[in-house]
């Protein structure tokens, strides 16, 4: 069988436990901070499967945040390449990483590098389970002039090509390593070895044969995503959208040139359409117009109903009566939809100057 080394907070006095994780894993990885994502009781049942020089490691625990600072890796730095499998019951992720802020899902995997900073965190009240891999960078071929930096902190697949072959391998090790001679270890390191190698020149590859206008598509659909995770934020404006996506101003607009709307355009009119939406909910107790208009990121519920009316013929509270009365939208709001779309595009639902500014551009 192969060696294990077991951690469980349950072994430790429940004020020792994220300490004792923290040391846990900074001997696992490399030195990071560990603290609970919530105030419920941190939980951690790991499992070390050296293999050689690399590591595998099982996981289950409760939601944390890990953070690895500049000055941690000027103290310590194991140059080290770490993959997570997310497990498909985990909780999803979110990762800051190589200028790269990314969602990850279940059955997905993730790398990281030891040498840059590092921040992931999960939800409070998720739990996270997966797989933890820790391979020497000097292990693995040269990955050329890029390096990895094209594929730090990004979404990678655990379903498909190499992706789906290492997953499977370190799901079959995390689930039964008594299958597995303490002998066999040498030869694993060197399977897993390959099988990283192999997902990493996979997936630069298919990075350096992506045509720049598809890169710049998805480039626009992550930008999309994250505008709709927060729409709620009355804060949220081009300027934090670039910020967010490692972007400048300039290049954010350059990035929509030739979309219907500006990207201060396109809040607004997220914003307008979750209300439209909120406003439509047939709930017995609906949300306040207030309350809707807030969660839509409005500062003002007096300037909301003039967006609103402006946009879709009628004030918030007349469409709500006019949705519940008929069972459909009012009628011309489909016609208004389409044809005043570029003039609700133009409304400023912050009520700033600057964004009426940017909305010209």
């Amino acid at each position: 069988m192969l060696d294990q080394v077991v951690f469980c907070t349950d072994d430790y006095p429940v004020e020792d436990r994220v300490e004792a994780w923290r040391d846990c894993m900074s001997r696992t990885m490399a030195p990071i901070q560990v603290a609970p994502a919530g105030p419920e009781e941190i939980r951690v049942l790991q499992r070390v499967v050296p293999l050689g020089g690399a590591t595998v490691w099982p996981a289950e625990t409760t939601s944390c945040t890990y953070r690895r600072s500049r000055k941690q890796i000027r103290q310590a730095d194991p140059e080290l390449v770490h993959l997570t499998l997310m497990a498909p019951s985990c909780g999803p992720l979110l990762t800051r990483h190589a200028g790269v802020d990314a969602d990850h899902a279940p059955g997905g995997l993730y790398m990281l590098d030891s040498s840059l900073p590092i921040d992931v965190a999960s939800r409070p009240g998720d739990r996270v389970v997966g797989v933890g891999v820790e391979v020497p960078r000097a292990a693995l071929p040269s990955p050329g002039r890029s390096g990895l930096t094209p594929l730090l902190g990004r979404p990678l697949s655990g379903r498909s090509g190499f992706g789906a072959l290492l997953a499977h391998f370190l799901t079959s090790i995390a689930d039964d390593p008594s299958s597995y001679r303490h002998s066999d270890a040498p030869r694993l390191a060197t399977v897993l070895t390959d099988l990283v190698a192999g997902l990493i020149a996979a997936e630069l590859d298919a990075h350096a044969h992506t045509p720049p206008e598809t890169r710049d598509r998805n480039l626009r659909l992550e930008v999309r995503a994250y505008i709709e995770r927060t729409l709620h934020d009355p804060r949220l404006g081009p300027a934090e959208v670039a910020a967010h996506h490692h972007l400048s101003l300039r290049q954010l607009h350059r990035l929509f040139e030739g979309e219907d709307l500006t990207v201060a355009g396109h809040i607004r009119h997220s914003r307008l359409e979750r209300a439209r939406r909120a406003l439509a909910d047939a709930a017995p107790q609906p949300p306040s117009v207030s309350t809707v208009a807030a969660r839509s990121g409005f500062t003002s519920t007096a300037h909301f109903s003039r967006a609103f009316r402006a946009a879709f013929g009628s004030s918030p509270t007349e469409y709500r009566r006019a949705f519940r009365e008929r069972g459909t939208e009012p009628a011309g709001r489909q016609a208004r939809d389409g044809a005043d779309r570029p003039r609700a595009a133009a409304l400023d639902t912050s009520g700033a100057a600057s964004d009426r500014a940017v909305a010209r551009r």
